[in-house]
């Protein structure tokens, strides 16, 4: 059985669809895939933008956050499965002030 772990890989990721799409390819019947995903919630400081500028204009390097109707939205789109959704402690980034939030998923490619 396949299963693929992507810790902090989705924080440059501007097209969530596509990316958790060709993971599911990867995937066989039964294979999991464990994955963080920065997650902006509309309730917290600084989490009312798509993506923020990582490196204070120094390049077009840009954090994306996804909602969770979002990453639920691409998880559906590509076929798999829920079975866990956890909240991580956040990290302060000071550069970036602002607190970053992200979330642990894990789906699977149903049988």
């Amino acid at each position: 059985m396949i299963r693929i772990l992507a810790s902090g890989c989705f924080d440059f990721c501007e097209n969530l669809v596509q990316v958790i799409g060709n993971v599911s390819e990867a995937l066989e019947c039964g294979g999991r895939f464990y994955f963080t995903i920065n997650e902006r919630r509309a309730e917290l400081p600084c989490h009312d933008a798509a993506f923020i500028d990582a490196t204070c204009g120094l390049t077009d390097t840009r954090i994306f956050f996804w909602t969770f109707a979002e990453t639920a939205a691409a998880i559906e789109q590509s076929g798999l499965r829920p079975l866990t959704y956890r909240h991580a402690l956040g990290w302060d980034n000071e550069a970036l002030q602002t607190t970053i939030y992200y979330v642990f998923w894990v789906v699977e490619y149903p049988l």
